[in-house]
C-alpha cells in the first residue's frame, strides 16, 4: 500500500492470466473488483504494520482473506526489487501453489487487550527514558543523590531544592522535572502508567494472549489453490 492505495493482482489459473487493479482504502470497492474474476478466488497480503482490520472487512464481504507471513515466504535471491505491484504479483503465485504461512488473525476483543498492553509498555519506556535523562542532567552539573532510594519521596522533595545558576539549565530542568513527574503532580506520570496497566484481563479462549504479525495491505488474488483449506481449518497448507 502507498498513501492508502491497495494495488491488488489476481492470477486465473486456467489462462495465466494476471489482472491488475489499484483502489483506494476501501474493502467493498476491493470485494466489488474480485466478484468478478472468475469464482472461487481467495486473497492473500503481506504481514506488515496495518493490523487486520482489512482481512476482516473482506471476510465480511465474502472474500476468504488470509494475511501471510512475510518472513516465511521463499523468494529467489535474485528478485531485489520490492514494489507494490511485484509484491502483489508475487503473492498471487505463491497462494496459486498454497505455498502462504498464514498469520494468526487476532479477535477485536484480544487486538483491543493488546493495544493497551503496548500503551502501558510505551507509558513505562516514556517514564524511564525521562528519568535518565534527568539523572544524567544533574550529574553533569555535579549533582548526585546520596539517598537509598531513587523516585521516592525523598528523592522528590531532594528534586525540590535542587538549585541551578544559569536560566537556560533552570528551564532544561523545568522540562525535564515535569515529564519526569508531572508539572503540578509529582506522581502524574506514575498514575498514568497505572492507568494503562490492565486490572484484569479478559479470557481469550482460556489461553494467555499470543503474538501476531502485523499486516501491510498489498493484495494478491488466485482462484482457489488445490491446497486451500476453508476458514474453519483456519490455515493455508504449508510448504
Amino acid at each position: 500500500m502507498r498513501c492508502g492505495q491497495v494495488r491488488p493482482s489476481a492470477l486465473v489459473h486456467e489462462t495465466g492470466e494476471v489482472v491488475r487493479s489499484s483502489f483506494g482504502y476501501d474493502a467493498k470497492a476491493v470485494a466489488e473488483w474480485a466478484a468478478g474474476l472468475p469464482q472461487p478466488c481467495h486473497a492473500v497480503y503481506e504481514s506488515g504494520p496495518t493490523g487486520f482490520d482489512l482481512k476482516r472487512s473482506l471476510d465480511s464481504l465474502g472474500v476468504p482473506t488470509v494475511a501471510g507471513a512475510v518472513t516465511k515466504m521463499l523468494r529467489p535471491s535474485g528478485d531485489r526489487v520490492k514494489t507494490d505491484r511485484r509484491d502483489a504479483d508475487f503473492l498471487a503465485r505463491m497462494l496459486a501453489v498454497g505455498n502462504v504461512v498464514e498469520c494468526w488473525c487476532p479477535t477485536p476483543a484480544q487486538e483491543a487487550d493488546r493495544d493497551l498492553s503496548r500503551l502501558r509498555e510505551q507509558v513505562r519506556e516514556d517514564l524511564m527514558r525521562v528519568r535518565h535523562q534527568l539523572s544524567k542532567f544533574l550529574l553533569r552539573k555535579g549533582l548526585v543523590y546520596q539517598g537509598k532510594t531513587t523516585w521516592s519521596k525523598a528523592h522528590s522533595e531532594w528534586l525540590d531544592g535542587v538549585k541551578l545558576a544559569e536560566a537556560e539549565e533552570r528551564f532544561v530542568y523545568g522540562e525535564l522535572r515535569a515529564a519526569a513527574c508531572g508539572p503540578r503532580e509529582p506522581q502524574a506520570a506514575h498514575r498514568r502508567r497505572d492507568r494503562a496497566t490492565p486490572r484484569r484481563r479478559r479470557p481469550i479462549g482460556g489461553a494467555p494472549l499470543l503474538g501476531a504479525t502485523r499486516t501491510k495491505p498489498c493484495l494478491s488474488w488466485s482462484k482457489e489453490p488445490p491446497s486451500f483449506r476453508n476458514a474453519a481449518g483456519n490455515s493455508l497448507s504449508r510448504s
